[in-house]
């Protein structure tokens, strides 16, 4: 027999329940967040790409430079995206199926 009395679970059980839902809004939040930042990531990479790909073709004349900006933007290239490289853990894990 539970000590506690049938009210008593019915508050808990709905504690639990909020609980369960505050935490999967605030994941949510965190998610939405992380990808508005991984986007501006990306962008700013492609644009220090184009960035350094110009510099290159401008110093063409000079191999000692042009050699390292094309390894520079070739490491990038086989990079995994930001996206790729996030992996997000549930915040919830702990509290599954007790509602």
């Amino acid at each position: 027999m539970s000590t506690y009395s049938p009210s008593s679970r019915e508050s808990i059980r709905h504690r639990r329940k909020m609980n369960k839902r505050r935490l999967r809004a605030e994941q949510a939040a965190r998610t939405q967040r992380l990808s508005s930042e991984v986007a501006a990531l990306q962008g700013d990479i492609r644009h220090l790409q184009k960035h350094l790909l110009s510099v290159e073709k401008q110093t063409s004349s000079a191999p000692a430079v042009a050699v390292p900006i094309a390894r520079f933007c070739e490491t990038f290239n086989h990079l995994p995206t930001v996206a790729e490289s996030i992996s997000f853990t549930p915040l919830v894990a702990t509290v599954q199926d007790e509602a």
